[in-house]
C-alpha cells in the first residue's frame, strides 16, 4: 500500500514537470494514460507516415534479457537523484533498495542468503516504475530515428533514409545496455521492412542487418503486423483463439452454466480479446477481416454463449474509439494528446463539432490512423 501510495502522489506528478515528461515520452507504459493501445497507435502512425514518404521503413523489436532482474540498484539510485524527488522520499527509496538478500528453494532445500546488488520486483508498485527511470536515457542518437517502449519492449524505427545508421543506433543501445547492466539479446530481437505493396517492384530490398533475424510478419505489443501493415495474420490468430474460447464456453453451458454467466464469461474473454488495442489495428483492417471477426460474435450468439441483445463489433469498436479519443482532446497530459493537430480559429458560429481541431489533409496510409480517423468521424 504504502508502495502505491509513493508510485501516485510522488512520481506521477513528476511525470508531467516538462523536463521529465520529455524525458519519458517515448515510454507507454506504468504512467498516466499510458497503455498498449497508445503505443501501438504511435507505431503504427510513425511507420505508415514514414511509407509515404520513404521507400521502405526499417522497425527492429528489441529484447533485453532478463531486464528486471538485472537492474543494477547504484545506477538506478544515480538517476532518482537526477529528478526533484524531496530527500526524505529518496533516502527511503535508496534504503528500500539496500540490504536484499536472495535464496533458492530446489527440492525442498533452501540455500543459505546472499546479498544481491541488482533487480527490482516486477510485480510490485515500485519495480516497474524503477524500471521505468532506469531505461528513462535510452534514446536514439541520430534525428530522424525513433524508439518507442512499453516497459522493456522497445521498438526502434528507421525510415529508409537513415538505413546507414542501424549499425550505429544497435551498437549505442548495447553500450547502453553494458553501462546500465542490461543485455541486449540478439538472437530474440528481428527487424522488419515495413512497405507499400505498390512499390514492392520498385526497389531492391536492403541487406539484412548483421546478427538479426529478418521476419515478414511481427507481434508489436500482442498485435501482429505484416510488412505491409496488414493485420490479416492477426485477425487470424483472433478467430483460431475465439474458437477454443467458444468451445470452452460450450463446455460450460453443457455442464449447466446459465446464460447470464456464459454471457459475462464470455464478455470478459472473448469480446476483451476482440477488442485489445482495437482503436490501433482496427484502420488497418479490412472490410473481410471485420467481417470474419463480426461472423465470431454470431456464432457465440448462436451457441447461446453470448446474449443476443449484446451490439455489432463494429458499434463494439466505435465505444471505445470514442471513449479514447474523448480522453485525448480532454486531456493535454495525455501520451497520444500531441498527435492532434492545432484548434481550428473560426469567428463564425454554426453547429458544434466533434471537436475543434483542424482536420489534416486525407491520405491512403494516414486514413488508418486512429487520430485521423476519429477526426475524420461524422466530418461534413
Amino acid at each position: 500500500m504504502l508502495e502505491k501510495l509513493i508510485v501516485k502522489y510522488i512520481f506521477y506528478p513528476i511525470y508531467f514537470i516538462p523536463d521529465v515528461a520529455q524525458l519519458l515520452s517515448d515510454q507507454f507504459a506504468f504512467r498516466p494514460s499510458g497503455s498498449t493501445t497508445a503505443a501501438l497507435s504511435h507505431i503504427l502512425n510513425d511507420l505508415s507516415q514514414l511509407c509515404a514518404t520513404d521507400t521502405y521503413v526499417h522497425i527492429i523489436a528489441l529484447d533485453f534479457s532478463k531486464a528486471f532482474d538485472t537492474v543494477r540498484h547504484s545506477t538506478l539510485t544515480d538517476k532518482l537523484a537526477s529528478l526533484p524527488l524531496a530527500d526524505s522520499i529518496y533516502n527511503w527509496l535508496v534504503d528500500n533498495l539496500s540490504s536484499r538478500l536472495h535464496c533458492t528453494k530446489v527440492g525442498g532445500l533452501l540455500s543459505s542468503p546472499l546479498p544481491i546488488n541488482a533487480s527490482v520486483v516486477q510485480g510490485s508498485p515500485l519495480g516497474p516504475t524503477n524500471f521505468l527511470i532506469t531505461a528513462s536515457d535510452l534514446k536514439c542518437i541520430v534525428p530522424g530515428n525513433k524508439l518507442y517502449k512499453y516497459a522493456d519492449d522497445t521498438y526502434l524505427i528507421i525510415p529508409a533514409k537513415n538505413s546507414y545508421s542501424i549499425q550505429t543506433e544497435l551498437h549505442a543501445i548495447e553500450q547502453w545496455a553494458k553501462l546500465n547492466n542490461l543485455c541486449l539479446n540478439y538472437q530474440k530481437s528481428s527487424e522488419m521492412i515495413v512497405y507499400r505493396k505498390i512499390r514492392a517492384e520498385t526497389f531492391t530490398l536492403p541487406k539484412s542487418v548483421t546478427g538479426l533475424k529478418r521476419v515478414d510478419t511481427l507481434k508489436i505489443l500482442g498485435v501482429t503486423i505484416d510488412c505491409h501493415l496488414s493485420v490479416q495474420k492477426h485477425v487470424d490468430n483472433l478467430v483460431q483463439i475465439s474458437g477454443q474460447n467458444l468451445y470452452a464456453l460450450k463446455t460450460l453451458k453443457f455442464h449447466g452454466m446459465s446464460s447470464d454467466i456464459l454471457s459475462s464469461v464470455c464478455t470478459v474473454t472473448l469480446i476483451n480479446r476482440l477488442l485489445y488495442a482495437s482503436s490501433a489495428w482496427r484502420g488497418f483492417a479490412t472490410l473481410s477481416d471485420l467481417n470474419r471477426l463480426q461472423a465470431v460474435l454470431n456464432r457465440a450468439m448462436r451457441w447461446g454463449v453470448l446474449s443476443t441483445t449484446t451490439p455489432c463489433l463494429s458499434d463494439l469498436f466505435d465505444s471505445v474509439d470514442d471513449k479514447l479519443f474523448s480522453k485525448v482532446l480532454s486531456n493535454t497530459n495525455h501520451v497520444m494528446h500531441h498527435l492532434l493537430p492545432p484548434k481550428k480559429e473560426v469567428t463564425y458560429h454554426l453547429r458544434p463539432r466533434a471537436h475543434d481541431r483542424v482536420i489534416s489533409i486525407k491520405t491512403t496510409l494516414s486514413s488508418h490512423n486512429f487520430i485521423h480517423r476519429m477526426l475524420s468521424k461524422d466530418s461534413y
